[in-house]
């Protein structure tokens, strides 16, 4: 609403890959009436505007989807960790183990949404997940380190903690290393 629509018209040229240039143009002083742009209200506008489409890239961008398929290797990591120590495994190891089946369910999901406008195919695609594997293997080793430090300074009932840490700290690794070397954009 308001005169915001200029900045959103830019916003989303320039979003589409429009080519923008600058026109001078001059105004002469007004003579007469007074401006029909009230300050406070445009700058309500613009505020609200910058922060619906950061909303909306967050929820709808790659960084959303990114979390989406985060939260379901989550899930398939947790389950793997639990199992594997109710069975009697280290936490680390069933870390571990857990980490890798999600990293390849996290490659399957990247790849097919969220990351699909630069989707891998073909031949390239075992290469890339060989590739994913390795760049992911930072966050095993992160998650796993964390775990055993953790345990081996204040005890096996605290893994769970420290392995919360590790997926947080994973999660920052994982989301740089496949944005900027997996899924990279191309010039």
């Amino acid at each position: 609403s308001g005169y915001v629509f200029q900045i959103a018209f830019l916003h989303k040229a320039i979003k589409l890959g429009a080519h923008v240039g600058e026109v001078p143009f001059h105004f002469t002083d007004r003579q007469y009436g007074i401006s029909k742009i009230y300050a406070a209200e445009y700058i309500k506008h613009v505020i609200r505007y910058v922060v619906t489409d950061r909303w909306e890239w967050f929820i709808h961008g790659s960084f959303g989807r990114f979390c989406v398929v985060g939260g379901i290797g989550f899930v398939i990591n947790t389950v793997l960790l639990l199992v594997g120590v109710k069975f009697g495994l280290h936490p680390s190891i069933s870390a571990a183990i857990g980490a890798e089946c999600a990293i390849i369910s996290n490659f399957i999901l990247n790849n097919s949404w969220t990351f699909h406008e630069r989707k891998i195919t073909g031949k390239k695609k075992f290469l890339k997940f060989l590739q994913f594997n390795v760049t992911s293997v930072g966050a095993i080793i992160i998650q796993s380190s964390t775990i055993w430090i953790g345990t081996t300074l204040l005890g096996m009932s605290f893994y769970f903690m420290f392995y919360i840490l590790g997926v947080g700290i994973g999660l920052v690794w994982n989301y740089i290393m496949y944005s900027r070397v997996i899924w990279k954009k191309h010039s």
